[in-house]
């Protein structure tokens, strides 16, 4: 008998028992000798097996029934699609039709969304769990550097993040794209977990008591302060009120590390971009316990270096010793924005293409004390690491020239390239401000009555080179004196 609870059991029949003497040769033997009369125990063997029989039968009925009303789910031998036939099941009222459901629509909580409910003791087992359903992954970013209509490389800007400059962090990105091919949706979102942690880990490292500058170099941080305020005061009475007013992008060539000079300046751009010849570094370096260690030696070295020189220049053979591999410019970059005040939102990395000149990295950041980091106002920070010479000129053109038009900074630069034409011409075409010491563009290249030149402090001549021609239009330009400026820069 199978009994609905599940357990198989064997009924055992006690049957007759043949006892062979060893009196007697065979079976045969026994069957003659007890032909003329059937033995006592015979008889009460058989009336035991019939009350055993009939025993087993009861419990067996009274198993059936009481199934009914327990709580114990089908067997497993019984399928699970045919309701059970019982008392309870006529008085329930019928599940709703699966035809009635509107399409995409999920049935009502009172209805199983696999199975159709058989009675309350299918209601009452516990139904298998599915596994959540996953995230839907942002959409994809996948753009060449340059484009045939002089595209420029695929920033966040591209697919929406930034839009209307509001900041969405990682895994927060609204999207109407779900990837149909498994493969490619588990690693865009393993990437996107690894990007996460990766972030996380940049954060985390920005709030480490070892960058508190004010705390462990308070004299530096004064003088920091003091400058930045200086600058800005500066700018909001000197530098000319564009038609974008003073939140122009800003793109600072040879910048090295210099984050402070363009916020100064440009407190309230949206967007910076540095260019210099340092390698970008690995951004999964603050995953690692001793890289974070390098990464923080590398980011105090280098604030000492700037404070020893005043914030106003740095050495280039300093800088490539800081910033060798891995850390890169990451770590002088973090600890910039944590001085401004700026905190992490996202990180894009520039892909690289066969034949790039430049690598780059993008940080999407939000200002200290914002409400949320859902709807207030992102600043975009972008550095590109790479050798600028004329053959890199329609690459750079295609990572600038889209975000034209732009404020300039040449500041402590290679001379012998911005006085070159080919970089003279760009530079003005990409530009509505340019602010620059004697290391920029040459005076001549600033036609009249396009552009508008006022000096500003005074020029006492080249360092390490001289340059006769550009010095001679420099004295004419400050023969009349500049106007005043409160801090030295270059």
């Amino acid at each position: 008998l199978v009994f609905p609870t599940g357990e198989s059991r064997r009924i055992a029949m006690l049957k007759p028992s043949l006892v062979r003497s060893s009196s007697m040769s065979s079976v045969d033997s026994v069957k003659i000798d007890g032909s003329a009369r059937r033995p006592a125990w015979f008889l009460i063997s058989l009336v035991v097996n019939a009350l055993l029989a009939l025993t087993l039968i009861a419990m067996a009925l009274r198993s059936l029934a009481s199934n009914a009303n327990s709580l114990s789910p089908p067997p497993p031998s019984l399928s699970p699609l045919l309701p059970r036939k019982s008392s309870e099941r006529k008085a329930r009222t019928p599940p709703l039709p699966r035809k009635s459901l509107p399409l995409n629509v999920p049935p009502p909580p009172s209805v199983s969304p696999l199975l159709p409910r058989k009675s309350s003791v299918r209601a009452a087992s516990p139904q298998p769990s599915l596994p959540p359903r996953p995230p839907l992954p942002p959409l994809p970013q996948i753009s060449p550097l340059i484009t045939e209509g002089g595209g420029r490389l695929p920033f966040v800007g591209d697919d929406g993040f930034c839009e209307l400059q509001t900041c969405f962090p990682r895994m927060h990105q609204r999207t109407a794209v779900q990837y149909l091919d498994p493969s490619t949706y588990a690693a865009r979102l393993k990437d996107e977990r690894s990007d996460a942690a990766m972030e996380a880990a940049m954060r985390a490292w920005m709030a480490s008591p070892e960058l508190d500058i004010a705390a462990r170099f308070p004299d530096d941080a004064k003088v920091l302060a003091d400058r930045l305020a200086a600058q800005r005061a500066w700018g909001e009475g000197s530098l000319p009120a564009t038609a974008h007013g003073r939140t122009l992008p800003v793109f600072y060539a040879f910048s090295g590390m210099d984050l402070l000079t363009a916020a100064g300046f440009f407190p309230d751009s949206p967007d910076y971009t540095l260019l210099a010849e340092f390698g970008v570094g690995d951004e999964f370096c603050f995953t690692r316990p001793d890289c974070v260690e390098q990464a923080t030696a590398s980011a105090v070295g280098w604030f000492r270096h700037v404070a020893e020189r005043h914030f106003r220049t740095t050495n280039t053979k300093t800088m490539l010793e800081l910033f060798a591999p891995p850390v890169g410019v990451l770590p002088a970059l973090l600890l910039s924005l944590r001085i401004l005040g700026h905190e992490l939102v996202r990180v894009e990395r520039v892909a690289p293409i066969a034949g790039a000149k430049f690598e780059g990295i993008v940080l999407h950041t939000q200002r200290r004390g914002d409400a949320t980091a859902l709807h207030q106002p992102c600043t975009t920070v972008r550095y590109l690491g790479g050798y600028l010479g004329e053959e890199a000129m329609p690459e750079l053109e295609a990572l600038v020239a889209p975000s034209a038009p732009l404020a300039m900074i040449f500041k402590a630069g290679p001379h012998m390239i911005t006085r070159e034409a080919w970089f003279a011409d760009a530079a003005l075409r990409w530009s509505d401000l340019v602010l620059q010491d004697e290391s920029g563009l040459r005076p001549a290249a600033f036609s009249a009555p396009t552009w508008a030149v006022a000096p500003y402090g005074r020029f006492i001549g080249f360092t390490g080179r001289d340059y006769p021609e550009d010095t001679a239009e420099l004295r004419t330009l400050y023969a009349a004196g500049g106007g005043p400026m409160p801090f030295n820069i270059g």
